[in-house]
């Protein structure tokens, strides 16, 4: 039949009934079709309605749904099980759209009349035959990782084109069931419509073998466990290791356990045993050239062509000039769009053969149907290979009669060169060029890493008490090293050196880690070391004091890192390992390619919104992201209610699924733990029931972790439980001491120890129904290493993490949320990265330069192939591009698919936020989105009143902005006011900010304390500050001490993003004689200054000098949008329109430090 569905259909057509037999009770149909939009095959499964049966037939579709839409993700699914491409319901039925090319059941295949072409040999069809096997084990294993029984392992389940390629792909999910699930909702259909009500993994390799049995023509009854009358027969047709893996699987012994990879390996035995039955010690093809075939092209032209010596009247002198021209000879497949008539040609010295099968003999033997001088182009080629010399016999139609069975002897069939010409990887090639991208990225950071090493020589070293020493340092230039800084464009070593020591990444790092010279870093040498002091020149170098517990000698070598640096080298291991596995993950690199072709409608029931809950566009923004798989983006302006509006979705979910499983990550410590507390809450107040199990991930740095998302209170919570059970009463006395003693260890186990028991630990990360991580945790790469899966993988501050950062949380779900801001805090050493993209011959110099400075991590990638390629410039440019993309993955996403909204929007933006009072939230609104961001007229936050006091309103004015403008340095008597170098300070911010601080209290009646924060761009206006406030702490700044001050009071703005303080004092410190974007440091970074200026709730004191930022645009020169300092110059005009006016309508007020003193 061929009609056109209509509704969830109408863009597809059935055309034939693939089913053997007609389908009984609940199982579905199964149809050919096309996709009407790209006329695609397509297999379309249906489940016709029926009348009082409709809520089975819908659970089935359901369960099959969520089955492949979870299977989606998983690494290897696309070569090994059939895909999904569509589903709906309508009023007809339920329908699932799934397929790949002109793949039908092999069921199907083998009821046609007309079946795959001959192949001539036993061992040619057993060796394709085990190749498909493999591929469903493959499948099986992929189903049984994530806990699936198949139940209907068949020929109706295995879906093929029936070539001579291998294509198995396993199907048929209909019947699947997953051993960890419960909940309400049950499928009595299922168990009614089959017999086999009891499942496991081993009867999916029972029924493994016995397909494997029938493809191979083998009674399934003569593999009896006991020895039977067709033993003869089965040793016969069946190789010992054929035999061996059958019985195995067919008659398995108690207690032994379905093994994917051991079963993998036997088939690779099997194969490899076939292998070498069919290896010839040359390969030779015969090619059937018929001299009196009307018209003979080649007969023309060797007329044209002039070609001397042969006598084209002569049958015999043209079929040895066809055997000289192909004495070196090349086999090419076209492909499908140039292919014509002919799929397969044999090029040769001056003329192109085109090739058919021989008909009657099949492709035993070749014949010559069309001649060609023009050589195919590269592109109408998809696949070479090139033939041995001398490898092709040519005869005529006469010789072929009289030398058939000699023939058939001595000549291989061309099947040979079918199975051994190169694979088809143009479908691919886009997914290696992204995943190379990711390698680059990689070597990127690595070549970074090899850089942040300095060389020093300890000059003397004293004993200063047992086993503790002192060392005069001195640095050491290391040619390698700078040349290296010189190709990545960083400062020169000895400069980077000593900012690394006034400045450190780390506000309390003082430590180092020291290796001798020669060493790797990642070696198991490195030692601990603290940086002192800065010591007097001496003839003219640097000097520097460590101390340390190792007794170095005077005049050694030693390689100097920064104290993380072992912490990085277990990163990078962990990168390169999920690297690795992304090369096998299409479905994760076909949506990071193709995210608008990939996606595709949940089927999700939308839950019920609240206005009081959620405003329009976060309404709008859960619908969507529960709507699309198998990726939405969101942008989240600063106070927009991000951590809220995720919270919601979670609740959503766990109310609607008995046994979700989800993670929840964040690029930093403070976004998760943020996130996790509101959830926690959340969950705890509104779930009916058990709460879900949560845990928390520890970070690199072994955090402390409290609360009920910690390891140790939720296997506390899981053994108490296990002990008091009706069940553990019963159980040998041995296996109750060992829990016993389990639980002891655990509950002796300090919080910031590691965990007593490592299978325990893992148990209840693989278990719990939420998990909070790091995007770049350990757990999260052990857990991707297993293939460990979860219904949703939502990622927070996705905006500040690499391509490479998300990769685990990425590969770790079939749907992912990822939630961020490209407007604030980018990923660490995003710019600098991205000024050596835009220079790929420095970029390829770099890796150059730094290859010997690579440590043994790098060894095994192919650094030759990727700077062979990258020698070519238009090739170079390609992927740079393709490397910033992945760099700054979500801010590339996002701007993508939001200006390509659509019917399925796959990116949002929240536009009302509710943390800032209206005047704040409009100046980052105007300078940063646009006037994009607003803030409702209802919002609570309009109406609040500050919970803290200014002393005097005269001296520090109420509005909700304050500019404390301070003098440009170069003005008279304003010398005071000028920053320090090169760790940049300014001590007269200092005082001014120590004034402010004076002039704020937090009343004693509050029932939570205001919050206060301090915020500065610079590491050492930070400190300056910290011990500035701390010398007043128990005199004129001891009200402070009533203000909630987070762990610290004074942060930097990296520190503090994502978070919020009722007042914020904000430090600018630059002051200046530079010129331009130089002379602003990090002032000159719009995404920072976003930060900055965002965080406070009811009132924001700017410290810094007007006349200094103005000074960076010359009078009458326009500012274009483009320009990087456009947002500064938006910025300074909002303060000048809104400071004018009446002192009580001004939202801005900008005052001199004098006022401060009254």
């Amino acid at each position: 039949m061929q009609t056109a569905m209509k509704t969830v259909l109408s863009r597809y057509s059935i055309e034939e009934s693939l089913n053997i037999t007609p389908p009984v009770d609940s199982a579905p149909a199964l149809f050919s079709g096309f996709d009407l939009t790209s006329d695609a095959s397509v297999l379309v499964k249906v489940w016709p309605r029926r009348s009082g049966v409709d809520s089975d037939l819908l659970l089935l579709w359901e369960a099959e749904l969520r089955q492949m839409q979870h299977l989606a993700g998983l690494p290897g699914v696309t070569e090994y099980l059939i895909p999904m491409h569509d589903a709906g319901v309508d009023d007809e039925g339920f329908y699932l759209i799934l397929g790949n090319g002109d793949i039908r059941p092999l069921d199907w295949h083998q009821q046609q009349p007309t079946k795959r072409r001959p192949l001539s040999m036993k061992h040619k069809v057993r060796k394709l035959e085990w190749s498909n096997l493999r591929r469903i084990a493959n499948g099986l294993g992929i189903l049984h990782s994530q806990g699936l029984i198949h139940r209907n392992v068949s020929e109706s389940a295995i879906f093929t084109e029936y070539g001579t390629v291998p294509d198995f792909r396993l199907g048929g999910f209909e019947w699947n069931i997953r051993l960890n699930t419960f909940g309400n909702k049950v499928l009595p259909t299922i168990t009614e419509a089959r017999s086999d009500t009891r499942a496991s993994f081993r009867q999916d390799w029972q029924a493994f073998a016995q397909l494997a049995l029938r493809l191979l023509g083998i009674p399934v009854e003569a593999l009896a466990a006991s020895p039977s009358n067709d033993a003869d027969m089965v040793a016969e047709r069946l190789k010992f290791s054929e035999q061996h893996l059958l019985r195995k699987l067919i008659h398995p012994v108690p207690n032994d356990r379905p093994d994917t990879e051991q079963i993998l390996k036997l088939i690779d035995k099997i194969i490899s045993e076939y292998n070498r039955s069919s290896t010839r010690d040359k390969l030779t093809l015969c090619l059937i050239y018929n001299h009196q075939k009307k018209g003979n092209r080649l007969v023309q032209l060797l007329i044209e062509d002039s070609i001397e010596h042969y006598d084209v009247t002569d049958a015999e002198a043209v079929t040895d000039f066809i055997r000289q021209d192909l004495f070196e000879a090349e086999f090419v497949e076209l492909r499908q769009e140039e292919q014509g008539h002919h799929r397969f040609a044999v090029i040769g010295q001056s003329y192109v053969y085109f090739l058919n099968d021989h008909g009657q003999h099949g492709w035993h033997f070749a014949q010559i149907s069309s001649i060609s001088r023009n050589m195919p182009s590269v592109k109408a080629v998809c696949s070479r290979k090139v033939l041995p010399q001398n490898t092709v016999l040519v005869r005529t139609p006469r010789q072929l009669v009289d030398k058939l069975i000699e023939l058939r002897v001595e000549a291989d069939h061309w099947d040979a060169v079918f199975e051994e010409k190169a694979p088809n990887t143009e479908s691919k090639a886009h997914l290696k060029f992204s995943h190379d991208a990711y390698l680059w990225l990689y070597l990127i950071e690595g070549l970074q890493q090899a850089a942040e090493a300095w060389l020093v020589e300890v000059m003397d070293l004293r004993e200063e008490e047992l086993g503790k020493y002192t060392y005069r340092i001195r640095f050491v230039e290391d040619e390698q090293r700078r040349k290296l800084s010189d190709t990545l464009k960083l400062k020169a070593p000895l400069d980077r050196f000593i900012e690394r020591l006034e400045n450190p990444d780390d506000e309390n790092e003082t430590n180092w880690c020291a290796i001798q010279q020669g060493h790797t870093v990642s070696s198991r040498e490195l030692h601990e070391i603290t940086f002192d002091e800065f010591l007097d020149e001496q003839d003219g170098e640097e000097r520097f004091r460590f101390s340390g517990s190792i007794q170095w000698s005077v005049d050694e070598k030693l390689l100097l890192s920064p104290s993380d640096s072992r912490g990085d080298s277990r990163s990078m291991w962990r990168r390169k390992k999920l690297i690795t596995r992304l090369a096998e993950h299409d479905e994760l690199l076909t949506v990071l390619n193709s995210p608008l072709i990939t996606a595709r409608k949940s089927h999700d029931e939308l839950p019920f919104l609240d206005p009081t809950l959620l405003d329009d566009s976060k309404q709008q923004a859960l619908v969507e992201m529960i709507e699309v798989l198998p990726m939405y983006l969101l942008q989240g302006p600063p106070g927009a209610g991000k951590t809220h509006l995720v919270s919601q979705l979670v609740k959503h979910i766990v109310s609607t699924n008995r046994s979700p499983r989800l993670l929840i990550s964040a690029q930093g410590h403070d976004p998760i733990n943020n996130l996790m507390a509101k959830i926690t809450d959340e969950l705890e107040q509104t779930v009916d029931g058990d709460i879900p199990l949560m845990v928390r991930s520890r970070g690199r740095r072994g955090e402390r972790v409290d609360g009920t998302t910690q390891i140790k209170h939720q296997a506390t919570r899981l053994l108490d439980n296990v002990i008091g059970s009706p069940l553990f009463q019963k159980a040998p006395d041995t296996l109750q001491f060992k829990f016993s003693q389990l639980l002891a260890s655990v509950q002796k186990n300090r919080v910031d120890d590691h965990f007593p028991d490592k299978a325990l630990e893992s148990l209840l990360f693989r278990s719990a129904n939420i998990v909070f991580s790091t995007t770049n945790s350990n757990d999260l790469a052990e857990m991707a290493d297993i293939s460990t899966h979860f219904d949703w993988s939502i990622v927070e501050e996705a905006g500040r993490a690499t391509g490479v950062e998300l990769l685990a949380p990425l590969m770790l779900s079939h749907r992912r949320l990822l939630i961020g801001d490209p407007q604030q805090l980018p990923s660490f050493g995003e710019d600098q990265v991205k000024r050596l993209l835009s220079d790929t011959e420095s970029l390829r110099e770099a890796l150059l330069q730094g290859r010997p400075l690579l440590n043994s991590i790098f060894n095994d990638i192919p650094l030759d192939d990727l700077l062979e390629k990258f020698s070519e410039p238009i090739f170079a440019a390609r992927m740079s591009r393709e490397v910033n993309r992945h760099l700054t993955l979500f801010a590339s996403l996002h701007d993508e698919l939001y200006r390509q909204r659509g019917a399925l929007p796959l990116a949002g933006r929240l536009t009302n936020q509710y943390r800032m009072k209206p005047e704040i939230a409009g100046m980052v609104s105007k300078v940063f989105y646009k006037n994009e961001l607003e803030t409702p007229g209802d919002a609570p936050i309009c109406k609040a009143q500050p919970p803290f006091r200014i002393t005097n309103a005269k001296r520090l004015p109420l509005s909700p902005i304050v500019v404390i403008d301070m003098p440009y340095w170069h003005s008279p008597d304003a010398a005071w006011a000028r920053d320090q170098a090169p760790a940049h300070h300014n001590p007269g911010e200092v005082n001014v900010v120590l004034k402010v601080l004076s002039l704020i209290r937090c009343p004693k009646n509050m029932v939570k304390p205001a919050k206060l924060a301090v915020l500065t761009p610079y590491n050492r206006q930070v400190k300056k500050l910290r011990r500035a406030i701390a010398a007043k702490a128990n005199n004129d700044l001891k009200h402070l001490q009533r203000f909630d001050t987070d762990v610290e009071m004074v942060q930097t703005i990296d520190s503090f993003q994502g978070k919020e303080a009722d007042i914020v004092v904000v430090s600018l410190v630059r002051n200046n004689a530079h010129s331009w974007k130089r002379a602003l440091g990090i002032l000159a970074d719009f995404r920072r200054m976003n930060v900055l200026l965002s965080r406070a709730k009811f009132k924001l004191v700017i410290v810094g000098s007007l006349e200094f930022l103005k000074l960076r645009f010359l009078p009458g020169k326009s500012v274009e949008e483009s320009d990087d300092l456009y947002f500064l110059y938006e910025w300074l005009n909002f303060i000048e329109q809104n400071s004018g006016g009446p002192m009580k309508q001004r939202s801005i007020i900008i005052i001199p430090p004098s006022q401060l003193d009254g």
